[in-house]
């Protein structure tokens, strides 16, 4: 039994309960291990207790009707995965109880022992699956915010159909654009309605940002003039980006901007005194 389905069934009807537990543990079965609870606190006192890898739950309990016995069931027990029952042949409250975070939906009068258990062993890996990447978007998330948000680079991320999703506050101040104005918008438009004409050279600047768009490999570098404006200043910007290989945004594309102007200006008096010493 060490290695079970470990299954917390809420159920307060006797007879319903009776059925469930034969359909899993009929033929001797050890695959599963099954406690039964009525109410809907009785459950939450269990989880906290004892390991359960999914939950059965009937959605009309003493405690408790209707969807919103999911909804405190999903608030009090948020890592376990749900599948609800219904004594109701209801397409859309069963729909809406997956919208809502449920695993599945079962319909009693329909059950059998081998969708059951099928159900509860995919519902499992489902949950498994969601709570992975659901963990490791909030790592990279994190590592975004505190990293790349405090960096006077400015960065600008884009999702594999070239939609921004998210940028810097670097970009922000380089720009002379509120990052609300950008996130969530297709890269192309933005370029063609409201970044290019930042620039000195508009056109140069597109040409080349299309054109690593089109070459989903292609990495590029240039420098380009930000003109002035009452929410920016005049600066040199030195453009890098590459594509984006793995992780959540894999098939998009990374873009950064280095502030180069005291660079340039160095190199511009340079200039300026060989050709005066000429």
């Amino acid at each position: 039994m060490e290695n079970a389905i470990r299954i917390l069934l809420i159920e307060d009807n006797p007879g319903d309960a009776r059925l469930i537990r034969t359909m899993l543990l009929d033929q001797g079965s050890t695959d599963f291990a099954l406690h039964c609870v009525e109410t809907l606190q009785e459950a939450v006192l269990y989880s906290q207790e004892q390991s359960v890898n999914v939950i059965l739950l009937d959605l009309s309990l003493p405690d408790s009707f209707g969807i919103d016995t999911l909804l405190k069931a999903l608030n009090d027990m948020p890592d376990k995965a749900i599948i609800v029952l219904t004594g109701f042949d209801d397409q859309r409250l069963g729909v809406q109880a997956v919208q809502m975070g449920a695993q599945d939906y079962l319909v009693k009068d329909d059950i059998d022992g081998k969708l059951l258990r099928r159900a509860i062993r995919y519902s499992i890996e489902r949950h498994r699956t969601e709570t992975a990447l659901r963990r490791s978007e909030e790592a990279y998330r994190s590592l975004i915010d505190d990293v790349f948000d405090a960096s006077m680079v400015a960065v600008i991320i884009l999702n594999k159909r070239l939609e921004t999703v998210w940028c810097n506050e670097a970009m922000e101040i380089y720009f002379g654009i509120e990052r609300g104005q950008i996130l969530g918008q297709d890269k192309r438009w933005l370029i063609d309605n409201k970044l290019k004409c930042i620039f000195a050279d508009p056109d140069d600047y597109a040409a080349r940002l299309f054109t690593a768009y089109d070459e989903e490999t292609y990495m590029d570098r240039f420098e380009c003039r930000v003109m002035p404006d009452l929410n920016r200043q005049e600066r040199w910007l030195e453009h890098w980006s590459q594509p984006i290989r793995t992780g959540i945004f894999a098939g998009g594309r990374i873009e950064q901007y280095n502030d180069i102007t005291d660079r340039k200006q160095l190199q511009f008096a340079e200039q300026e005194q060989r050709r005066f010493a000429e």
